[in-house]
């Protein structure tokens, strides 16, 4: 198992670790470490990048990262000389394309404050949170004559959120704990272990992903369209 150290920090984009393994994926080489601070791609949230290097300046250019099996796999290839079971390396996260997929990441979590906020009896389903294609899917009662009026009042709830800030952190409880919070809660979360939880403010939102400390962090959080695809209404954003 690795051990996903961004799940308790907010910030870690760099570490130390040990080998586990190297193997092949696809062609590509695939890397295991103990630890890791590099986030695999879940959750519809896109995959870290980054460097891998130990003290022979022998380096792993990571070009991709998939959680498989309570094992983080990254993906790339060496430039130099490989590593071998236990050596001791340097993890660094791209940092910017980080920064980047965790904005647009908890900026869906703001959307789906927003819509809570207004009341609308709307159940989240899946979102997809990627520079290319971000949105957060509901089921419930969807007026379609009513498109503008959802993107106005959702963009003013979500402009309103931004403007108030809020204070996030990262706790873990079990799921009816996360009731207790208002959180909806996935069908398979854990129910007799404690799970992550990110905290935006009393707002309960279990989640593996990265995250924004506040979410005026986020920047500009645009509402680009409202449609219902597929039996289910999808809300599209944008952030800038």
């Amino acid at each position: 198992m690795t051990k996903l150290l961004y799940l308790d920090d907010f910030n870690v984009t760099s570490c130390t670790a040990k080998v586990t393994a190297v193997s092949q994926h696809e062609g590509k080489d695939a890397l295991e470490l103990d630890q890791s601070c590099f986030y695999p791609k879940g959750g519809g949230q896109d995959f870290d990048t980054g460097v891998i290097e130990d003290a022979n300046a022998n380096v792993f250019n990571v070009e991709a990262a998939f959680f498989v099996d309570g094992v983080v796999k990254h993906i790339g290839s060496f430039a130099g000389g490989k590593f071998g079971y236990d050596d001791s390396v340097q993890c660094n996260v791209d940092e910017t394309r980080r920064d980047i997929n965790t904005m647009i990441h908890s900026a869906g979590h703001v959307i789906d404050m927003a819509i809570r906020s207004i009341g609308y009896e709307w159940h989240p389903g899946k979102g997809a949170h990627y520079p290319d294609m971000a949105f957060v899917e509901y089921s419930g009662e969807y007026d379609g004559e009513n498109k503008d009026n959802y993107v106005s009042e959702i963009q003013t709830a979500v402009d309103s959120l931004l403007t108030s800030g809020s204070t996030n952190r990262i706790a873990f409880m079990d799921a009816d704990e996360m009731k207790n919070h208002g959180a909806v809660v996935p069908e398979n979360i854990p129910k007799d272990k404690p799970s992550r939880v990110m905290m935006y403010d009393d707002f309960a939102v279990p989640c593996g992903g990265t995250h924004v400390q506040n979410i005026s962090d986020t920047g500009t959080i645009r509402v680009t369209k409202i449609k219902k695809k597929g039996g289910e209404i999808r809300v599209s954003y944008s952030v800038g």
